[in-house]
C-alpha cells in the first residue's frame, strides 16, 4: 500500500461520488422517462459517454437528459422541475448554462439555443471557452497549456470538476508540469452534467496579402511617430491570429466627414461631405452638401436627414 497523495486523494473521492451518481441516476431513470413525456418530445439517440455504458438502465437514462439538454419544449409538470432542480444545484458547477423554460434568465450563454434541463458551466467550459474563442485560430489555441493558464485565474466552485482542477493546480505549484490528470477524470464523471463550449461556424480570415502587408505597414508608420516623439504608446501588428479578437471591438460605422468647400464669390459656401450608413448589414457611403459643416456627433443624430436630400 502506498502513500496517499493529493491525485489519489482525488481519485477516492471521484470514486465515491462515480458510484454515488450510478446509484441516483438508476433511480430517476422514471423521473426522467416521465420528463420527456410531460415535454412531447421524442426521445433521440446521441453518443453515449462516460460511464452511462455500464447496464441499460444508465444508457436508458443517459439518452433521455442528453434529449432534454438538447431539445426544447415550453411544457413541463413536476418531472421536468425535478430533473432541473437537481441538475442545476451548485455541485455540478458555476452556473446554468443555457435558458430553459423554468428559468430563462441568467443563463451563460443566452445565445445558444435554449433547452428543457441546462447543462452546467464548470471551471473547465469557462477556461475552454475563453482560450478557444478565436475561430480563425483554436486548433493552436486549445492546447493543455493554454487551457492551464486560463484555469490558473478561474472560480473552482464546489464541484468535482472545480476540485480536480484545484489538484491539478496544486501539483503544478510543486512539480512544475501541468498534467490535468484530476480534471479530466471528473469531467468524465459529470459528462452528462457539464456544458461543453461549441464554436458555432468557421468565419473566414480573408484578407489578401497585400492589404494585410500595406495595413501593419500604417501600423508600423504611427507607431514610429509615437516613438520618435516619446510616446510609450503601441498599436499592434492585425494578423489572422488576433483580428477575431480585435474585431469584437469595433462599434457600428456611421461616421461623417467634410472633403470639399465650395466658397464662390456672393454666395455662401457650401460643403461637400461622405457619410457611412448601414445599408441592411454592409456599410454604403453616401454623400450630400450642406451649408455647414456636418460632424459625426450630429451625422448621428440623424443619418436618415442626410439619405433623404442629397443637398439643402
Amino acid at each position: 500500500m502506498g502513500d496517499i497523495d493529493n491525485l489519489k486523494f482525488f481519485r477516492i473521492v471521484d470514486k465515491q461520488v462515480r458510484g454515488a451518481m450510478q446509484r441516483v441516476e438508476a433511480g430517476l431513470l422514471p423521473t426522467a422517462m416521465r420528463a420527456l413525456y410531460e415535454t412531447g418530445l421524442p426521445l433521440k439517440g446521441y453518443p453515449v459517454e462516460g460511464y452511462y455504458g455500464k447496464s441499460p438502465e444508465l444508457t436508458q437514462y443517459f439518452s433521455h437528459i442528453r434529449t432534454l439538454q438538447m431539445n426544447f419544449s415550453g411544457r413541463f409538470g413536476d418531472a421536468v422541475r425535478r430533473l432541473h432542480g437537481f441538475y442545476t444545484n451548485e455541485v455540478f458547477g458555476l452556473g446554468q448554462a443555457v435558458a430553459t423554460a423554468i428559468n430563462p434568465e441568467g443563463a451563460w450563454f443566452p445565445d445558444e439555443p435554449p433547452a428543457v434541463i441546462s447543462p452546467m458551466v464548470d471551471p473547465l467550459t469557462v477556461a475552454v471557452s475563453k482560450a478557444g474563442n478565436n475561430p480563425a485560430t483554436a486548433y493552436d489555441d486549445l492546447t493543455v497549456g493554454n487551457i492551464a493558464n486560463v484555469l490558473e485565474g478561474v472560480e473552482y466552485g464546489k464541484g468535482l470538476v472545480g476540485f480536480g482542477s484545484l489538484v491539478d493546480k496544486t501539483d503544478r505549484a510543486e512539480t512544475g508540469e501541468f498534467n490535468p490528470v484530476a480534471t479530466t477524470l471528473a469531467r468524465e464523471t459529470t459528462v452528462l452534467s457539464a456544458h461543453v463550449v461549441t464554436l458555432r461556424g468557421m468565419p473566414q480570415y480573408k484578407v489578401s496579402p497585400e492589404i494585410e502587408e500595406r495595413g501593419n505597414g500604417v501600423v508600423d508608420a504611427y507607431n514610429a511617430l509615437f516613438g520618435e516623439f516619446g510616446f510609450d504608446v503601441r498599436i499592434p501588428n492585425i494578423t489572422r491570429r488576433n483580428a477575431f479578437g480585435l474585431e469584437q471591438d469595433i462599434t457600428e460605422p456611421y461616421r461623417c466627414v467634410r472633403i470639399f468647400n465650395l466658397a464662390l464669390p456672393g454666395t455662401e459656401p457650401e460643403y461637400y461631405h461622405w457619410g457611412v450608413i448601414l445599408d441592411g448589414y454592409r456599410p454604403r457611403v453616401i454623400d450630400f452638401w450642406r451649408k455647414s459643416v456636418i460632424t459625426t456627433d450630429a451625422f448621428l443624430r440623424a443619418p436618415q436627414n442626410y439619405t433623404a436630400k442629397r443637398r439643402a
